[in-house]
């Protein structure tokens, strides 16, 4: 199973985001940029998905040293629509806007 690390300060959003992703990824879940490093200096990861606001570091400095760093990790971020293309820029592979609009079926 492919392994993300969520970055990601809001203990709500991240537990939305673990209880949709949690059946087809192993996530591990940092709340900043700090956190990441460290665990990226550990692990190998498929994907990062972060947040464009960090508590420690700015989204688009987060990128770019991602990027500088693991050049191979694709990675997406979650940003108010409009905010997106500083971060393609910096070396971000998806933007996804918010707010999400998450439907997810209930398991029975």
């Amino acid at each position: 199973m492919e392994r993300m690390l969520l970055v990601e300060d809001s203990k709500f959003v991240a537990e939305l985001l673990l209880s949709v992703f949690k059946k087809f990824l192993n996530i591990d879940w940092t709340i900043d940029a700090k956190g990441a490093f460290e665990r990226l200096k550990k692990e190998r990861y498929d994907l990062i998905l972060t947040n464009h606001i960090l508590l420690d570091m700015d989204g688009e400095d987060f990128v770019r040293e991602v990027r500088r760093l693991f050049p191979d990790i694709p990675i997406a971020v979650f940003t108010y629509e409009g905010k997106g293309d500083y971060l393609i820029e910096a070396g971000a592979n998806l933007i996804l806007p918010k707010p999400f609009d998450i439907i997810k079926k209930d398991d029975r």
